[in-house]
């Protein structure tokens, strides 16, 4: 017979598999971690409520130059929404990159994913006060 503790097998999958120490965590709230694998400090969060994907980015604004050096090193890049404590981040495709659905780089916070063992494409902080664009248009404000 098996001991009996209080966490559910599935609750501690999540928490290897993700990263993230608390189920509650989930959601679209990114947080500041540090990289399981390489020890940096780094901005994780989902990019939806619901069939998210799990974005672990390096906490440093990019610009429009940094933005394309990330894809043309094929290297994702997320839109973080919000103010400090309460970040949420969605994905940028080139639909959005070129302005068709989102704001360009230089009038919204950008960053790059997290790549370990690789430095940062950019080191300029993420600014503590919003950019002018804090909403996330996708989320329905009911």
């Amino acid at each position: 017979m098996t001991p009996h503790t209080n966490t559910p097998h599935w609750v501690d999958t999540w928490t290897q598999t993700s990263g993230l120490p608390n189920p509650r965590l989930a959601g679209t709230t990114t947080r500041p971690r540090t990289c399981r694998t390489c020890g940096a400090l780094t901005l994780t969060g989902y990019d939806a409520p619901l069939a998210a994907e799990l974005a672990t980015c390096d906490p440093y604004r990019l610009t429009p130059h940094h933005e394309t050096a990330a894809i043309l090193l094929g290297i994702p890049t997320w839109q973080l929404w919000g103010t400090p404590g309460s970040y949420e981040i969605t994905r940028r495709t080139p639909n959005h990159i070129n302005g068709t659905q989102n704001t360009p780089a230089d009038k919204c916070t950008v960053l790059a994913t997290h790549r370990c063992g690789m430095r940062p494409i950019s080191t300029d902080p993420i600014p503590t006060h919003p950019t002018r664009t804090t909403t996330n248009p996708d989320r329905i404000p009911f």
